[in-house]
C-alpha cells in the first residue's frame, strides 16, 4: 500500500471495512493527500512494519489511531510531520520495536500525541521529532534513553509544561549516553530551579549539555 493515496488532490476513498492483516507496508499511503479523511478506527495493523510518511502533510485526515497495533512497526519517520489537522490518539500504542522516529510529529498543527507509556527500548533515533509541533507537549519521563543515539532538536520551538520538562530533564540525566548535545532548544519551557528538573539540568551541563530555553523557575 506504499504511496497509495500519495499527493492525491481529491481522493477521499472508503477505508472502513478494509482488511489490513497482511499488509506490511504503509509508507507515504496518503502523504500530501489534500481531501482525504479515511476511516482507519478498524484496521488490524499488526504485521506493518513500516508507516514512513504515512500521513506527512495530509490537509484533512484525523485518522482513529487508538486501537492500532503498532508492536510490528520499526519505521515511522515523518508520520504526521507537518500534518493539519491530525491529533493522533497514541495512548496505548505497544513500540516495542520501533526504532526510527525522525522527524515523527515535526511541524505538525494540531498533534499533541500521549507518548508517556511508549516503550523505548528499540529506539535508536529521534531527531527532529516534535521539532515546530506547535501544539505537542510531550511527556518522555517514563522513557528510556539508553539505546538512543540520536536526539538533536528533539523539541527544538515546542513549550513544554514545567513537569514535562523536569521529567525529560531528569529522564536524559538517568539515562542518555550518547554525545551531550549543545544549544539544546525547548522553546520556552521553565524547569523547577530548586527541584529534580534543575538538578538534572546542572548535572548534564557537567556532562556536556548545554540548553536554550526559558529558565528556571
Amino acid at each position: 500500500m506504499s504511496a497509495m493515496f500519495g499527493a492525491s488532490y481529491i481522493a477521499n476513498p472508503d477505508t472502513s471495512n478494509w482488511d489490513t492483516s497482511n499488509v506490511e507496508d504503509m509508507s507515504y499511503m496518503f502523504q500530501d493527500a489534500l481531501s482525504a479523511t479515511p476511516d482507519t478506527s478498524g484496521w488490524d495493523t499488526s504485521n506493518v512494519t513500516n508507516m514512513s510518511n504515512m500521513f506527512e502533510g495530509t490537509g484533512e485526515a484525523n485518522p482513529d489511531t487508538s486501537n492500532w497495533d503498532m508492536s510490528s512497526v520499526v519505521s515511522a519517520p515523518y508520520m504526521f510531520a507537518d500534518a493539519v489537522k491530525a491529533n493522533p490518539d497514541t495512548s496505548n500504542w505497544k513500540t516495542t520495536s520501533l526504532n526510527y522516529a525522525v522527524h515523527m510529529f515535526a511541524g505538525a498543527v494540531v498533534a499533541n500525541p500521549d507518548i508517556s507509556n511508549w516503550d523505548s527500548s528499540s529506539l535508536t533515533t529521534v531527531r527532529w521529532m516534535f521539532m515546530g509541533a506547535a501544539a505537542a507537549n510531550p511527556d518522555f519521563s517514563n522513557w528510556d534513553f539508553t539505546t538512543i543515539g540520536e536526539l538533536r532538536d528533539l523539541v527544538t520551538g515546542v513549550t513544554l509544561t514545567t513537569e514535562n520538562y523536569d521529567g525529560l530533564l531528569v529522564a536524559l540525566d538517568n539515562s542518555y549516553v550518547g554525545t551531550p548535545v549543545t544549544n539544546f532548544n525547548v522553546g520556552s519551557s521553565n524547569y523547577t530551579s530548586g527541584g529534580a528538573g534543575g538538578t538534572a539540568r546542572a548535572s548534564l551541563g557537567v556532562k556536556g549539555w548545554s540548553f536554550d530555553d526559558g529558565g528556571g523557575i
